[in-house]
């Protein structure tokens, strides 16, 4: 038997001891009731975990570039760009970033679309093929339109069965002849001859690449791409969760107000065991708040190559700030090859 199941704790008198007693008050459910409140539920389970992983792959992302901003200021201060332990500190550090980068929003993509077979977040939350198609049709327009994204896509590929995607890294640092601030460069190319070797990579996208790729903008506009996915699939099952939610809250509510009760704690419990009852789940909602702070908290997908970030007031000093010697050179170092 199928039921909801509510405990309530009384406080009575007996041989002049004040005891608790505990009472459990139950509602039996048709198997119809029992199957709509398990897929309620499901609707947000599954929008939880969805949401920790694009949070994942966000907090992720941010580090990554945190860390290229760090190494930036850091090479200013070294003179030696022959420092092969420090070079291979640097490359450790931002290919483990990049590869969770990629791994992350491998895992993220697999359960956003692809097929019906694996059974996508929209059609396990909406059940709408439509829905799915739409979703499935913004990824490869998406594929298609932006070469970043599908780079990004294959360099996931190659980090899972070739090798790790950072090999070297630019640094370099010039100043303009009329004496204008000086320029600090530290950026990762995707070299395109080491590209086309790999057999993970399409011929055809490198030819859009005019130059050698910059992982850093090639990661901005990947993430984006994803991050209108994600925006896609919140629009998509928003009424879909909204039914979900209430479907729970108004049973709880309703539960709690047949005995005469208080927002008491209500459970699900699966009764077909003579046995052993199992209680499947409880009504209480109060772990969906963290679904709310993160979708509040990531609530746009942002393309980082259409801003400029700048730290700074208005307006900035100008001259050099550096010794004249340093800045002879206006051309850019090559540093942080592998070997």
């Amino acid at each position: 038997m199928k039921k909801l199941q509510v405990t309530s704790v009384t406080t009575g008198k007996s041989n002049h001891h004040i005891k608790n007693l505990i009472e459990k008050h139950e509602v039996s459910l048709s198997d119809i009731e029992y199957e709509k409140l398990k897929n309620a539920r499901n609707v947000l389970t599954r929008t939880y975990e969805m949401e920790v992983l694009y949070d994942q792959i966000i907090e992720t992302f941010v580090t990554f570039k945190s860390k290229m901003h760090e190494f930036n200021i850091r090479s200013i201060q070294r003179v030696k760009n022959d420092d092969y332990i420090h070079n291979h500190e640097i490359r450790s550090s931002l290919n483990r970033l990049a590869f969770n980068i990629l791994n992350f929003s491998k895992l993220y993509l697999d359960k956003h679309c692809f097929n019906k077979q694996k059974q996508s977040y929209i059609l396990k939350v909406t059940g709408c093929s439509d829905r799915h198609n739409e979703v499935l049709e913004l990824y490869h327009s998406t594929h298609e339109t932006n070469k970043e994204y599908a780079l990004g896509c294959a360099l996931r590929n190659v980090a899972q069965h070739q090798s790790l995607p950072i090999d070297t890294f630019n640094v370099g640092l010039s100043a303009q002849s009329n004496n204008a601030l000086a320029i600090s460069r530290f950026t990762v190319p995707l070299k395109k001859d080491m590209l086309s070797a790999s057999e993970c990579i399409n011929k055809k996208l490198l030819s859009k690449f005019e130059h050698d790729p910059d992982l850093h903008v090639v990661l901005d506009r990947y993430i984006y791409a994803i991050g209108t996915f994600h925006c896609k699939n919140r629009e998509l099952a928003s009424s879909s969760i909204s039914d979900a939610s209430k479907l729970i809250k108004k049973t709880a509510q309703a539960t709690n107000d047949l005995f005469g009760l208080n927002n008491h704690l209500v459970e699900l419990v699966d009764g077909s065991s003579p046995s052993e009852e199992e209680t499947v789940f409880t009504l209480d909602l109060s772990w969906y708040e963290v679904v709310n702070y993160l979708i509040e908290k990531n609530n746009l997908s942002i393309d980082c190559t259409q801003f400029q970030f700048d730290g700074y007031l208005k307006p900035k000093p100008s001259g050099n700030v550096f010794p004249s010697d340093a800045l002879k050179s206006q051309k850019e170092v090559i540093s942080g090859q592998s070997k």
